[in-house]
């Protein structure tokens, strides 16, 4: 598991690390200091139901020794300090002998997340034999991720990815339902009356774009509106 390097401070009234060591019973326990780091950043975060969550205090230096509070420990985030991911929790006592250490705490969740099932080439038209659901650590991918194997089917790849990989927005082009050089009906309406032709695609286009396309009889060029795959509508 891969630990914070924070520094851990204590801000002790009346005692520090020089002094002589405490009777065990008198000595807080660093573990009690760490469980209340970690319950207050589970008490902020929101699992979904689809999602496992990690959540551990950093380790404190063992050579601590801070007077036992006789009231019940508080905690509250630095400034900054975030709930998901990496954060930094102030463990107070506000006892008579009063004292704040600052806990580093590492929050992983991890769901089912859409990988390659094998090396992908780029412009390869996505397939659902291309991908596969795996349970990753998705606070890590910073670039996003997917949740679902339909919403990678018939895209594409930026660039080449690995094998393994956990795929992003990032990683493939906008879900495109018309591709260049491919043959699409071109409907016309006129009057109410629906013309349909044969074309060609003269550009790659997601739903809703203007894109330019050949009539294959008159070997004319026109604007139409990508419809749904293989199908272009003119807008009148």
């Amino acid at each position: 598991m891969h630990s914070l390097s924070l520094r851990v401070t204590a801000l002790v009234l009346g005692l520090s690390l020089s002094l002589p060591a405490l009777a065990r019973g008198d000595i807080q326990p660093l573990d009690e200091i760490r469980a209340v780091a970690e319950q207050w950043v589970k008490a902020g975060i929101s699992t979904r139901s689809h999602q496992r969550t990690e959540i551990e205090a950093g380790h404190l230096d063992s050579r601590l020794r801070l007077k036992r509070c006789d009231q019940p420990l508080t905690a509250q985030p630095l400034q900054n300090s975030h709930r998901s991911g990496n954060a930094t929790i102030s463990v107070k006592c506000l006892g008579s002998t009063p004292w704040t250490v600052h806990v580093p705490v590492t929050v992983k969740s991890y769901t089912q997340v859409v990988v390659a099932n094998r090396p992908l080439a780029r412009q390869l038209q996505l397939t659902a034999d291309d991908v596969r659901l795996e349970e990753r650590e998705v606070t890590s991918l910073r670039t996003g991720y997917f949740q679902r194997i339909e919403e990678v089917v018939g895209r594409q790849p930026k660039r080449t990815l690995m094998a393994g990989s956990a795929l992003s927005p990032y990683d493939l082009d906008t879900n495109k339902i018309i591709r260049r050089g491919h043959k699409v009906v071109i409907i016309a309406e006129i009057s109410g009356v629906a013309v349909r032709m044969q074309g060609k695609a003269l550009k790659d286009a997601g739903k809703g774009e203007l894109i330019p396309v050949e009539n294959l009889s008159s070997k004319r060029k026109i604007e139409a509106i990508a419809y749904s795959p293989g199908i272009v509508k003119v807008p009148m």
